[in-house]
């Protein structure tokens, strides 16, 4: 199975952008407005990135693998399954899913990995998610005061789950 090569090479550029933000929140720790600025930029890109590469690979697989049942395939492709005549049919209707929910999944049905929620890099990826969200979904409650850690941390957790994934399903490694 192998993904367009345009799409890899967005994510990819995506994760490169991250890291290089990364190293300029690094660059300019002292530096605060700014440091906070490229934090930011790194953590989102980073984000996007891993949501990308999930979604994409979410359809590669919905689209390449025939023994999918319709509820896998349906949710693969984030669409509603509705019984028609009798016989269960993918709607062109979209369930939204959360990338925790495809991640478990893919890690799980389609790569055959131990997947346990209690490890660090699940909790990792938690709290990755938990500032991803402080910043696409502000809330008083959410309001954080990001620090370079965070970033890394969150590129770190994304590429190890990616690398997983990569390896057992396209047989390479994620290279970022």
């Amino acid at each position: 199975m192998m993904m367009s090569k345009n799409i890899v090479q967005v994510i990819t550029s995506l994760f490169e952008d991250s890291k290089f933000f990364l190293l300029e929140a690094q660059k300019h720790a002292e530096r605060d407005s700014i440091t906070d600025r490229y934090i930011k930029a790194s953590l989102l890109l980073a984000w996007a990135a891993f949501e990308g590469w999930i979604n994409k690979t979410c359809l590669d697989i919905a689209n390449r693998f025939n023994d999918l049942s319709v509820n896998e395939r349906a949710f693969l492709q984030e669409k509603r399954v509705n019984l028609d005549k009798g016989q269960f049919k993918i709607s062109n209707g979209d369930k939204y899913e959360s990338i925790e929910n495809k991640l478990e999944f893919l890690l799980v049905t389609i790569a055959k990995s131990n997947f346990d929620k209690s490890t660090r890099h699940w909790r990792d990826l938690l709290i990755a998610k938990e500032l991803r969200d402080s910043l696409v979904h502000p809330k008083e409650s959410r309001l954080i005061d990001y620090k370079i850690h965070m970033a890394e941390d969150t590129i770190k957790v994304l590429s190890y789950y990616l690398n997983i994934l990569s390896k057992k399903i396209y047989n390479k490694n994620f290279k970022i």
